[in-house]
C-alpha cells in the first residue's frame, strides 16, 4: 500500500490514500491565504478610520480577526475530519 505520491494520485481503484500527504500542504497554503486576507482587511479598516464611516471601520477592525480565526478553525476541523475518515477507512480495511 505504500505507493509514491504520483502512483497514488493515478490509482483509479482508490487502494491508496493521498489525503494525509496533501492535507498538510493544503492547510499551510490556506493558513497563509486567510492570514494575508485578514491582514489586508485589517489594514483597509485602518485607512477608513478617519473618514465618514469611522464606526464601520472600527467594527471591521474588531470583526476581521474574529472572522479570520473562525475560518481557520473551520478549515482545521474539516481537514481533521477528512484525515480521521481516511484513518477509519484504513483501519477497517485491515
Amino acid at each position: 500500500m505504500n505507493k509514491n505520491f504520483f502512483a497514488s494520485l493515478f490509482d483509479f481503484k482508490f487502494e491508496s490514500y493521498i489525503t494525509k500527504q496533501v492535507a498538510s500542504v493544503m492547510y499551510a497554503i490556506l493558513v497563509i491565504l486567510v492570514s494575508l486576507g485578514t491582514a489586508i482587511m485589517f489594514l483597509y479598516s485602518l485607512t477608513q478610520l478617519g473618514g465618514y464611516n469611522a464606526m464601520q471601520a472600527l467594527l471591521l477592525m474588531i470583526l476581521t480577526p474574529v472572522a479570520g480565526l473562525l475560518v481557520l478553525t473551520t478549515l482545521r476541523v474539516a481537514f481533521e475530519s477528512s484525515i480521521a475518515l481516511v484513518d477509519i477507512a484504513i483501519n477497517t480495511k485491515k
